[in-house]
């Protein structure tokens, strides 16, 4: 009995040693960690420069596009000549109204010659039947005097006749005079009806010459303000259609914008007037506060101000983000 029961015993711890054998071997699962996320503070996106006042140029300009004078990125000034069209037709027209105005010039200044000479003419013929009328006059004198003292037998009949001649020859030069004096001056105020006729037309045909030069002005595209060109729109050889601009330029240089790309997940705390920073790849030591005036979509703007001339549109930047 004594030896059954030690063999009891001893097959006992053998199971035992064998169950806690296989648990030992088994696999221990560790227990899982749950992890919070940590916030974001900031957002640091790439971003591209663009001008926040963008102007165009060329949209009331037609016909066949010549030549462009300037290029993508290149600074431009007011005034500037930027491309040239063709317009035959326009150009046809242009010449003869210009043809039509010089001719209407030229007899306006043949008139207003021709009133200087009729006026001076017309005021020596005045003279000339002033001093008729004063010989006259005194001739006239004269012969009335002769006269009656002829009728009282008191002047000899060869000196009476001599002042009668004197007197009818006074008379017909001054009415001849006065005649060829009223001639001058009817020609004056003809002339000066002729020249108000002409400067009218003049004035027409000025008219319509300005209007086809402003309408050739439309063949050249100049620059409206100083900027920057950032696109050009049309082909040179091909036909541009009034209303389609062909510039595109950036103006006002110190007021610039970054526009960057931001994952939808935090656009929720991403609201307009955030401070920002903007740094710029070929300005690393120098960074430009900003704050955000726009968030569409995915899209977030970002406007700043620098009087750096180096910072241009299309450069490169990062944008830091102060996020909520």
């Amino acid at each position: 009995m004594l030896l059954s029961a030690v063999v009891l015993v001893l097959a006992a711890a053998a199971g035992s040693l064998s169950r806690l054998r296989h648990e030992s071997e088994q696999p221990v699962t560790p227990a899982r960690r749950i992890v919070e996320p940590v916030p974001v503070s900031e957002l640091n996106l790439p971003a591209r420069i663009e001008a926040q006042h963008v102007v165009t140029a060329g949209e009331h300009a037609s016909g066949q596009l010549q030549a462009f004078l300037v290029d993508v990125g290149q600074e431009v000034f007011e005034g500037q000549l930027l491309a040239r069209l063709s317009n035959q037709g326009l150009d046809a027209a242009r010449e003869l109204a210009t043809t039509a105005a010089q001719s209407a010039q030229d007899r306006v200044s043949k008139i207003e010659a021709g009133i200087i000479a009729a006026r001076l003419e017309a005021s020596r013929a005045r003279a000339d039947a002033m001093r008729a009328r004063t010989e006259f006059d005194r001739a006239e004198r004269t012969y009335r005097r002769q006269r009656m003292l002829h009728d009282a037998g008191a002047t000899p009949r060869l000196t009476y006749e001599k002042s009668e001649r004197e007197y009818e020859t006074s008379r017909t030069e001054v009415d001849s005079l006065d005649a060829l004096a009223r001639q001058a001056e009817t020609r004056v105020n003809a002339l000066l009806a002729e020249l108000q006729g002409a400067k009218q037309l003049l004035e027409d045909k000025t008219h319509q010459l300005e209007e086809l030069q402003s309408g050739s002005q439309a063949t050249e595209v100049r620059c409206p303000a100083a900027g920057i060109i950032l696109r050009r729109h049309g082909e040179v050889g091909k036909l541009h259609d009034e209303g389609t601009p062909m510039f595109d330029i950036a103006v006002d240089l110190s007021q610039l914008k970054a526009v960057t790309e931001v994952d939808p997940s935090v656009l929720p705390r991403i609201k307009t007037g955030q401070p920002a920073l903007i740094v710029l790849a070929d300005l690393q030591s120098q960074g430009f506060s900003g704050n955000v005036t726009a968030v569409d979509r995915q899209q977030v703007t970002v406007a700043f101000v620098t009087t750096n001339p180096a910072v241009r549109p299309g450069m490169s930047a990062q944008v830091r983000i102060q996020l909520n």
